[in-house]
């Protein structure tokens, strides 16, 4: 004859069971907490790399802008001696820019416009012709 089961040793099975499913389930949440934790993390960390980008990219836009700031010079300023520069009327259009190449014509009093394109209205700001490319 097999042995016999008790119920005494059913109801110690059935503890034991019990006891094994609830520590799986605090090691399950201990692993969800775990991944809930890293995720958080990796999202602060994924901000703070998005952020400082973002930083970064503002800064040199601000540079870029500081530098056009310097290289563009109120229209009162420009020479009138015929030196050809370069002229930007700084009007808002549906394009980002709107300049031209001309110089003062002293008779006339006006800019003329040696550009094939002519700005809409006088120009506000000049800046100097870049050098020419050197020969390679």
């Amino acid at each position: 004859m097999g042995d016999v089961v008790t119920q005494r040793d059913i109801n110690a099975e059935l503890e034991a069971a019990i006891a094994d499913l609830e520590f799986r389930e605090k090691e399950v949440e201990h692993y969800r907490n775990a991944i809930k934790a890293l995720a958080k993390r990796t999202n602060t960390e994924l901000s703070q790399f998005w952020l400082d980008y973002r930083n970064e990219v503002e800064e040199e836009f601000r540079e870029f802008r500081e530098g056009l700031n310097k290289f563009w010079k109120k229209i009162e300023t420009a020479p009138r001696d015929g030196t050809v520069v370069l002229l930007y009327d700084g009007r808002p259009k549906r394009h980002v820019w709107s300049m031209v190449t001309g110089y003062w014509h002293d008779e006339k009093q006006m800019w003329e416009i040696i550009s094939k394109h002519h700005p809409y209205g006088e120009p506000s700001h000049w800046a100097p012709l870049p050098p020419k490319p050197e020969k390679e």
